[in-house]
């Protein structure tokens, strides 16, 4: 059965951190509250990056007070394992199955796994760049995520734009903190002042949204824009 759901998107530009020594080009976050089939409410937020030269990887910090992120169960009790789902199938399905659209995952390049550039990525450890304390790894745990991430050997990944790097989904009262890094060309990008590993985060999770801190957003306004639209699923 179909369902429109009017949706309210934030997009939020990376212009809050200096650029000009990294290879990446762009961060950016589209915020999209949504309902799984049985109503339950979560906030989708997807990140992408544009990037110059050879793409080596992402790492994803998240620690929640409040709240919960959002991980698919599938049919048989199991949490999804990082990866974006398949493509949409045919109309066939329970509704509860497209659910798994909404779930929190790292991708290399697209929603969906098909479209992955490259294939799967290859999955480390914690997200040592973001905080050198977070060696292990840490998935599938409700209130955080600590992740490493990169092209898989004989991968090689150059020049692109839009190029998702994860999909993250919390419950709307999610609050707490959000950091990423990336790295292309061997030149770091951070979503912090300064660019650098010790600078203050630049972006909050706040009502399950990723967003810039107040003082970041007087200077990103001018970046900011609110869309609206139907969507059939």
């Amino acid at each position: 059965m179909k369902r429109t759901t009017s949706l309210l998107t934030l997009i939020v530009a990376a212009s809050i951190c200096p650029l000009a020594h990294a290879q990446v080009t762009d961060f950016r976050v589209a915020v999209t509250p949504d309902q799984l089939h049985d109503g339950t409410e979560v906030v989708v937020n997807v990140m992408e990056i544009d990037f110059l030269g050879q793409y080596t990887g992402s790492q994803i910090l998240v620690e929640l007070d409040s709240g919960s992120v959002y991980n698919h169960i599938d049919f048989l009790g199991r949490p999804n394992n990082f990866v974006p789902p398949p493509p949409s199938p045919l109309e066939l399905l329970p509704s509860s199955f497209y659910d798994i659209y909404l779930d929190t995952f790292l991708a290399q390049g697209s929603l969906r796994q098909s479209d992955n550039i490259g294939g799967e990525p290859a999955f480390g450890g914690g997200a040592v760049n973001l905080d050198p304390t977070k060696v292990s790894a840490v998935w599938n745990d409700p209130v955080k995520i600590s992740q490493a991430y990169n092209p898989a050997a004989g991968q090689s990944i150059l020049d692109q734009t839009q190029f998702v790097v994860a999909q993250l989904s919390f419950t709307p009262d999610a609050q707490g903190t959000f950091a990423y890094f990336a790295s292309a060309n061997s030149e770091f990008f951070f979503t912090r002042e300064g660019n650098t590993i010790g600078g203050a985060d630049q972006y909050r999770i706040v009502n399950g949204r990723i967003v810039p801190e107040p003082a970041a957003l007087a200077v990103l306004l001018p970046g900011v824009a609110l869309l609206h639209r139907g969507e059939k699923a």
